[in-house]
């Protein structure tokens, strides 16, 4: 599971728009590129997120607006607990490269971010990570990052076994269960975990 203790002081980076993640949300900072929101009611949290823009025209926005927000962090001396990714794939490589060493918790929600384990572990090693074997969605990550949100807010550790089977009731109910199965949980992350033993070896 993760602790509370663990993330003390938590601060969520989000590369996408947080539609309804928390409840009792307060926007305190918003530029034209990321905005900050606090939780106004239980355990503090901030959320750091960047507005994803459109990229057809060949540039990446994206990366920028993730590097503009990577620079406020450094400057205001912010440690990251929890980095979320999600959004299109092709802008996964720009989030690990940014990717705070401080991480405890990374959530990929993108298409088959499972891929990616190896190079979040070489930057965050401790780092436990939700990931997606095939099509990441919206329709798994609101609820999934809602519901450890919650808990955090409400002030308790995150138990993976407890939690995940909850989401699948809450996937099975909503029909959405098929996409869920494609998330893999830390606790069931088995390349997670040989990767882990690997490098503490």
């Amino acid at each position: 599971g993760l602790t509370l203790n663990t993330i003390a002081n938590w601060i969520n980076v989000d590369v996408s728009i947080c539609r309804n993640i928390i409840p009792k949300l307060q926007l305190l900072l918003k530029n034209e590129k990321w905005y900050e929101i606090k939780s106004i009611q239980g355990k503090p949290i901030s959320i750091f997120a960047n507005i994803p823009f459109d990229n057809s025209n060949g540039e990446d926005l994206d990366a920028d607006a993730q590097a503009s927000l990577s620079s406020y962090l450094i400057e205001n001396d912010l440690s990251p607990a929890i980095v979320v990714h999600r959004g299109h794939s092709y802008h996964l490589p720009s989030t690990i490269a940014q990717l705070a060493t401080s991480a405890k918790l990374v959530i990929l929600g993108s298409c088959g971010s499972y891929q990616h384990l190896h190079s979040v572990l070489d930057i965050c090693p401790s780092a436990q990570i939700i990931s997606s074997r095939e099509v990441g969605s919206l329709s798994v990550n609101d609820p999934m990052l809602r519901a450890i949100n919650e808990q955090i807010r409400l002030g308790k550790d995150i138990d993976w076994i407890r939690t995940w089977k909850n989401l699948e009731i809450q996937m099975k109910a909503s029909g959405t269960k098929n996409r869920f199965d494609n998330y893999v949980a830390p606790h069931k992350n088995l390349g997670l975990l040989l990767l882990q033993a690997l490098n503490n070896n």
